[in-house]
């Protein structure tokens, strides 16, 4: 005589209750996994919107001012990518031109150096905890693969 599945035998819930401890952990483990990837994602998300309508509104700002010095001193302080970019090149060029005889060519080169320096460091903070996902998102098919034995 077989038992014919029903819908009340097959429910993940009865499933779990009667799987193994260790299918319980994984499945207890991946659960948590799936939570903490999601909050990573949609906490970043709305950071880099936050991040890019203020980058958005100094680049206009910028665009409009008619005094780089004065545009320096104040928004060009912000904590804001662009402005840190920015800030980084306004630093070199008040270095680079200090002297009596100016090397255009230096000047340049030092600049693009500065703010390269910048947006790469930059680009490192924006994609804090991507690695987080990225390790996640690697080990998945082995967990999963773990889940069919």
């Amino acid at each position: 005589m077989t038992i014919a599945p029903t819908a009340s035998l097959l429910s993940p819930v009865t499933l779990f209750m009667q799987a193994d401890v260790i299918v319980k952990a994984v499945m207890i483990g991946l659960v948590l996994a799936s939570i903490w990837t999601w909050t990573i994602i949609f906490a970043h998300g709305l950071r880099l919107k936050k991040i890019a309508r203020a980058n958005d509104a100094f680049e206009k700002d910028f665009w409009k001012t008619e005094d780089i010095d004065r545009f320096y001193e104040g928004p060009g302080r912000a904590d804001l990518p662009s402005a840190k970019v920015f800030s980084a090149g306004v630093s070199e060029w008040r270095r680079s031109t200090r002297g009596k005889a100016v090397d255009r060519e230096g000047t340049r080169s030092r600049l693009a150096t500065a703010m390269g320096v910048a947006i790469a460091a930059e680009m490192d903070r924006l994609s804090d905890r991507l690695n987080i996902l990225a390790t996640i998102g690697s080990v998945a098919p082995f967990v999963g693969l773990f889940g069919t034995v």
